[in-house]
């Protein structure tokens, strides 16, 4: 199980989508470290109860949103192996795991977990929050502004710009919620004046837009998402 999963991190990689930094991340710290005896399973012999205990752990553990990440990459690399017995533009290494059944599809994922936020920001509050960040110095204050000003944009997605996706008065982030398989869809979005103004003063250089380090790595979403709460 362990390496089919590793497999299917290396076929998003090779696709170009971003996502296969989650699905290691996820699969390395909630699947195969505190489930060794079961990833060290041939993959066609673990069970959807099984899953679903790994899902379970990490419910109690408050992160039930990652629990339904967890189940929705096992589920899209035992579907993948699946397919692989007649689709010829799957790698023939899934071939070689025998899935002839997705475990991860007998599961059921937690619906509550993926709902909209019910209690978005009020007018007032978020003038208050535009009137706290609006002044804000440095990469911080641009980070926040640029953020806001594009429109509250997916935040794992504003941090993956790359400097190659900025073009004049506009920038492309790719959404990579797409069916497995399928490349990252592309979304432009025009810049008013003012985002264009904390654009430039995020200072892009290298591959990535929004960077602590010159461009070589993108900042963390976390770090994003606790800058705004802060």
């Amino acid at each position: 199980m362990e390496h089919l999963l590793g497999d299917y991190a290396d076929h998003l990689e090779f696709q170009g989508r971003r996502s296969h930094a989650d699905v290691r991340s996820i699969v390395k710290l909630h699947v195969v470290k505190p489930w060794p005896r079961v990833t060290s399973l041939p993959a066609n012999q673990v069970s959807g109860e099984q899953i679903a205990d790994m899902m379970r752990r990490v419910v109690e553990l408050d992160k039930d949103r990652t629990a339904n990440k967890l189940r929705s990459y096992v589920r899209a690399a035992y579907q993948t192996a699946k397919a692989a017995r007649s689709k010829a533009s799957i790698p023939l290494r899934f071939k070689a795991y025998h899935i002839t059944h997705n475990p991860a599809a007998d599961t059921e994922p937690d619906e509550s977990a993926n709902c909209a936020d019910k209690n978005p920001l009020s007018v007032q509050e978020l003038r208050s929050y535009w009137q706290a960040i609006m002044g804000m110095d440095g990469f911080k204050g641009a980070v926040l502004r640029l953020h806001l000003l594009t429109g509250g944009q997916r935040i794992e997605q504003l941090v993956n710009l790359r400097t190659a996706d900025i073009a004049e008065g506009a920038i492309t982030l790719y959404d990579g919620k797409g069916r497995p398989g399928k490349p990252a869809r592309p979304h432009t979005i025009p810049l008013i004046p003012e985002a264009a103004a904390a654009l430039l003063a995020c200072q892009p250089r290298g591959t990535y837009a929004i960077s602590t380090d010159g461009g070589n790595t993108h900042l963390a979403a976390t770090t994003l998402s606790a800058w705004a709460v802060g």
